[in-house]
C-alpha cells in the first residue's frame, strides 16, 4: 500500500520528518492529506500503534488538533467534528501561553505491581524549538466516493510499480457515475 494503512474509511501513514505543526499539515497537504484527526478510543489505538510500529517507540507526534483560533475550542486540521478526546492529565493546558496544537505520545503509569501504558493527547506549541515532531497524515473519503478513491489512492504505490497507467482500480464498476468518481 505504499506506505499508508488503512483503518475504517481511512488510510493513515507515518513521517519520520520533524517539522513543526504548520509544516507538517501543509507536508499532508501536499499528499492530499491533513494531519489525523481521531473519533474513537478505537482509531486512538490504531494511531498509536501505526506510529510504534513505524518508529520502534511511540513519541510525540504532531495530530491535526488546534485550538489556534479561538482559546479551548478545539477543531480539526481536516474539518471533522471534534467528537472525542483522551488529553492527558492536566491537559490541555496551554503553558506557557502559546500551547494550541495537539500530538499524541504515550503515558506509562505504575499502578501496584503492574504497568499500565495509556494513549493520551497534550497540547503543545510549534514556537518552541523544540517542538519538531514527527508527523501521522491521514486522507478522509466521502462515502460514496470511498471504495473507489480510497482503493485508488492506497493502490496507487502498486500501480506505478506494474508500470499501471490508469489511475483506475478493477474495483471501478459501471454503475457508479464518473462524476462522483474522485481520483487523487
Amino acid at each position: 500500500l505504499g506506505g499508508w494503512t488503512p483503518f475504517g474509511t481511512r488510510c493513515f501513514k507515518f513521517f519520520d520528518s520533524h517539522l513543526t505543526w504548520t509544516e507538517a499539515e501543509k507536508s499532508c497537504q501536499s499528499l492530499g492529506a491533513n494531519l489525523a484527526s481521531i473519533h474513537s478510543a478505537e482509531e486512538h489505538t490504531f494511531i498509536s500503534g501505526l506510529i510504534k510500529e513505524a518508529n520502534g517507540e511511540n513519541w510525540q507526534t504532531w495530530i491535526g488538533g488546534q485550538d489556534a483560533v479561538q482559546e479551548n475550542l478545539w477543531l480539526w486540521s481536516d474539518g471533522s467534528v471534534w467528537d472525542y478526546s483522551n488529553w492527558g492529565e492536566e491537559e490541555p493546558n496551554n503553558a506557557g501561553g502559546n500551547e494550541h496544537f495537539a500530538v499524541i505520545y504515550w503515558e506509562v503509569t505504575v499502578h501496584k505491581k503492574s504497568v499500565q501504558n495509556k494513549n493520551r493527547t497534550k497540547s503543545y506549541t510549534h514556537h518552541n524549538v523544540f517542538a519538531q515532531e514527527q508527523i501521522i497524515c491521514k486522507v478522509i473519503h466521502k462515502i460514496q466516493t470511498f471504495i473507489i478513491s480510497f482503493l485508488s489512492f492506497c493502490l496507487h504505490p502498486i500501480q506505478k510499480r506494474f508500470g499501471l497507467t490508469s489511475r483506475r482500480t478493477s474495483f471501478e464498476t459501471t454503475s457508479v457515475p464518473k462524476t462522483h468518481v474522485t481520483h487523487l
